[in-house]
């Protein structure tokens, strides 16, 4: 057995009075964020990222675009415009909804995402400023591309002077121009980006380890450590030997529960947990919670199901819509209108379309959109162009201007007229 090393050299050490060592645990040491490590033992390690992950980054994938013209009074659609092709299949290996899922999950595990655009390529420095529009858009993550900051910190507008792509160590350049760079927000770093995953990598650490930890257990017949005696005491190398040699071999999740094989003097008391203390349950919920409330998603939506029903469920969804989903797309939206667009103006300083989404095909604000339907066919005093303006329509013209009212419904006034008349 692993004891049987240094039980020799422990008996050989006893002096006089006895000695007990009790079996220590291990200090974790936080370790340092790494994109690959997280990505894997996170999002494809942990249930409660894979979830809350997922619906964020499934939320994103079924949404629908439409490009606007904004030269009028109102935006007006436009139909069949060539980037919202683009969009529905941005090249041969993915579609829409695949490079939108893409694009959420490099956000939140990476804090970055980058698409390169593949074709003809706007160049907004030039003087003629000929803009011709990208054939394909690839992703690219952050595990692979990163930017190399600017010397000319007098120009604000370039910050960033060139992006490298090392998909196997070799750095390929791309301009700043040819990149849709998308970033979170970051405290320290207005060029990088802070991912959610960052924020709850400890979660993410002690909710792996307590599983890590339980299955080692469970594999040893839920044997912890205890108390090794024997009698006497040990000179102070011996003593710290032992010591250490206690934590490479008892320490840590993989040594859980290892038996010990002991001779002469020496004795092993095993220390049992109650029950409640080995609520592993407890621990993996308290930190899933944690993991929900930084993908700003209800632990309901994570697996947390203490308190799910079928309308507190319904609620989660639409929370999760609403606090996770919408904010998220709309920073992504907004960074295509500014970075990607604009390839496809004869001006692109002064854009006349725009790239937007409908709401209303939104599957988890429909309940939404019925009580605004309710509350404008209920408002008899809205005329038929104000009810259309209020559910997302255009107005119908001078036509419907005018304010209908149920036929059983007549003013007060004609009521108590009609009566005084009777009466004289």
């Amino acid at each position: 057995m692993k004891v049987a090393r240094w039980k020799k050299w422990l008996l050989k050490s006893v002096r006089h009075a006895p000695v007990s060592i009790v079996s220590p645990y291990v200090r974790h040491k936080w370790r340092e964020w790494n994109y690959e490590i997280y990505a894997k033992e996170g999002y494809g390690g942990n249930p409660y990222i894979f979830r809350g992950i997922n619906f964020l980054t499934n939320f994103l994938g079924s949404i629908n675009f439409v490009v606007e013209d904004i030269g009028g009074d109102k935006p007006a659609p436009i139909e069949n415009h060539p980037l919202i092709k683009l969009l529905d299949r941005p090249n041969k290996w993915m579609g829409k909804s695949l490079f939108m899922q893409t694009i959420g999950g490099h956000l939140l595990i990476g804090g970055r995402s980058h698409i390169i655009k593949v074709g003809p390529q706007t160049n907004m420095r030039s003087e003629d400023r000929t803009i011709r529009a990208p054939r394909e858009l690839h992703l690219v993550g952050p595990d692979v591309m990163d930017f190399v900051r600017s010397k000319n910190v007098a120009d604000p507008y370039y910050p960033i002077a060139r992006f490298e792509y090392r998909p196997q160590g070799t750095a390929i350049p791309y301009a700043p121009e040819d990149v849709v760079y998308m970033r979170m927000f970051h405290p320290t770093d207005p060029l990088d980006g802070l991912p959610p995953l960052m924020a709850c990598s400890r979660c993410v650490d002690l909710n792996n380890e307590g599983r890590l930890w339980n299955m080692s257990l469970l594999k040893n017949g839920a044997r912890p450590s205890g108390v090794f005696t024997v009698d006497g005491t040990l000179d102070p190398i011996a003593f710290e030997r032992g010591k250490q040699q206690l934590r490479d071999e008892l320490g840590g999740p993989t040594n859980a529960g290892n038996v010990l094989l002991l001779e002469g003097g020496a004795s092993w008391q095993e220390l049992s947990y109650s029950p409640d203390r080995m609520a592993w349950e407890t621990l993996n919920r308290v930190t899933g919670r944690e993991i929900a409330i930084t993908l700003n998603v209800p632990p309901e939506l994570c697996g947390d199901s203490e308190q799910k029903t079928y309308s507190n469920y319904k609620t989660a969804v639409k929370a999760g819509i609403t606090e996770g989903g919408l904010p998220l797309l709309d920073m992504i939206v907004d960074e295509l209108n500014v970075q990607l667009v604009p390839d496809f103006c004869n001006d692109p300083l002064n854009p006349n379309i725009r790239l937007n989404y409908i709401k209303d095909d939104i599957e988890g604000l429909s309940e939404d959109r019925d009580a605004v339907w309710k509350r404008t066919t209920d408002a008899h005093f809205l005329s038929i162009n104000q009810k259309l303006e209020a559910t997302g329509y255009e107005s119908i013209g001078p036509a419907g201007d005018v304010i209908l009212v149920p036929a059983n419904l007549i003013p007060l006034d004609d009521i108590t007229n009609e009566g005084a008349g009777a009466q004289e």
